[in-house]
């Protein structure tokens, strides 16, 4: 869904969606693509033979998916069969990511002992997005969390970022990170060379953080307010946007004043935070990408910031020192 601007995105809250990046001013949403996908299929047969003969007929087919391309590769044996036994396969096809194992069998004899024959499967490529049996496959870089404020007032504030695939990247200084504040974004990271592991997190926190994990870097400029849009660039690309708002504003009110800002889809509630610094503002609360929590596990991406995050208290960062999570 895209973003419609000013009063006409008030009836529907759904309508942002994912966008390119923009200049200011200009309203657009951000979009995320993750491959394409096929499937491989595995056949085997064994047989056998002696006095008494005795077959066995297995098929399987499987399908491997990962967010990048990738290859699987079956391979079928046939048992040696006995009188009164049945002959016997298994195929089993698998990938980066995933792996499918099927078996079958049929046939059965009363006869002497014989040996099967072996079988050979073909192989299959596909791809997909969302978690696999070795990690997150999602790929590329996402926001994972951001609190605006913490316990030591609104310069107690992060932005944690969250590598989704199985590759190591250098944020160079291609990678920005840019808040919205009433009609136009402002520069409040660039990155340096740093290193964000495979399926780790890098912590970029403002100058009133006093918790840990320590911070990977600092934010260049304090202010993300509770009400914001904070976008992740990649050199022209918008790699990810994150829009919410806090307890004083509406869903309504929020769109519109969204109306020249990117995101992707609702924004998310950025509650309890009030833009104050009262008490019941101050607090140790952040949004995370689901389903967070200790593990850091933040492989959802549907494109919806309503649906991806949900708040977190307290927050619980984690940084580029942190256990990766697949």
């Amino acid at each position: 869904m895209k973003w419609l601007g000013g009063l006409a995105c008030l009836a529907l809250a759904g309508c942002l969606n994912n966008v390119e990046p923009i200049a200011p001013g200009t309203g657009s949403t951000s979009a995320h693509t993750h491959g394409s996908s096929s499937s491989g299929t595995a056949t085997g047969s064994a047989s056998s033979s002696g006095s008494g003969s005795t077959s066995g007929t297995a098929s399987s087919s499987a399908s491997s998916s990962t967010s990048s391309s990738s290859s699987s590769s079956a391979s079928s044996t046939a048992s040696s069969a006995s009188s009164g036994s049945s002959g016997s396969s298994t195929s089993t096809a698998s990938s980066s990511g995933s792996t499918t194992t099927a078996s079958a069998s049929s046939g059965s004899d009363s006869g002497s002992t014989g040996t099967g024959s072996t079988g050979a499967a073909s192989t299959g490529t596909g791809s997909t997005s969302g978690t696999t049996g070795s990690g997150c496959a999602l790929g590329g870089v996402l926001i994972s969390q951001i609190r605006s404020r913490g316990a030591a007032g609104a310069s107690d504030e992060f932005v944690e970022l969250y590598n989704a695939s199985g590759t190591d990247v250098t944020l160079d200084s291609s990678w920005v990170i840019k808040v919205f504040t009433t009609s136009t974004y402002s520069t409040h990271w660039t990155g340096a060379g740093q290193n964000l592991p495979a399926w780790g997190h890098f912590l970029i926190v403002g100058s009133a953080y006093n918790q840990t994990p320590a911070g990977d870097d600092t934010l260049s400029s304090n202010g993300i307010s509770d009400t914001s849009s904070v976008i992740l660039n990649h050199g022209n690309t918008t790699a990810d946007a994150v829009c919410f708002y806090d307890t004083t504003v509406t869903l309504a009110n929020a769109i519109t004043q969204f109306a020249t800002a990117t995101c992707e889809g609702t924004p998310v509630s950025n509650a309890p935070h009030t833009n104050t610094s009262a008490n019941a503002s101050n607090v140790d609360s952040s949004i995370v990408r689901i389903p967070g929590g200790a593990t850091g596990n933040n492989c959802t991406d549907s494109g919806d910031n309503a649906t991806d995050f949900a708040a977190e208290a307290p927050a619980v960062p984690h940084n580029a020192a942190s256990t990766p999570t697949p």
